[in-house]
């Protein structure tokens, strides 16, 4: 793909692009992009894939992990969710087994949202290095989502300007 493909400015066609390339490259089952709410600063679903294609609201994720995610700024892998975070209502009803989860963080380090993407019941894992690249395209993540609100931003005081 050349560079003049990835010159996008739109957040939602950026995050759906950007979730194709990690469903091609980590074995998930399904895959969340989260941003930060402008107004109530909670993460809200910006993407989401499924190898299954349903809806995000067919396939609960940990709200529980991505919260612990954002307000630590660390990256989790679990291998038995089920263990771990069983007490979560949206573990126990997605039958999730194993669960990545990193921050996105832009230049300043401030969170502007999470990457999460889980294996389901089909008993995948994940492993270190699963975790190590999901991290690496967290942290581009990040100063991309942060770049496409800054010209979003600019785009819309321009058009205020001219009026």
């Amino acid at each position: 793909m050349s560079d003049s493909n990835w010159k996008v400015f739109d957040l939602d066609e950026l995050l759906e692009r950007l979730l194709r390339v990690i469903s091609g490259a980590i074995p998930a089952q399904s895959a969340y992009i989260l941003t930060m709410h402008p107004e109530t600063k909670l993460p809200v679903i910006r993407s989401h894939w499924s190898l299954n294609n349903k809806s995000e609201f067919d396939r609960p994720y940990s709200t529980t992990m991505v919260n612990e995610v954002i307000r630590t700024r660390t990256a989790v892998l679990t291998v038995d969710a089920q263990e771990e975070y069983g007490d979560a209502d949206s573990v126990m009803a997605g039958d999730i087994r194993a669960i990545m989860c990193v921050p996105l963080c832009g230049r300043t380090y401030q969170v502007v949202g999470a990457i999460y993407v889980d294996t389901g019941e089909d008993g995948r894992m994940f492993k270190g290095d699963d975790l190590k690249l999901l991290t690496a395209i967290g942290r581009v993540t990040g100063v991309a989502v942060e770049n496409a609100v800054l010209h979003q931003n600019a785009v819309e005081q321009e058009r205020l300007a001219a009026i």
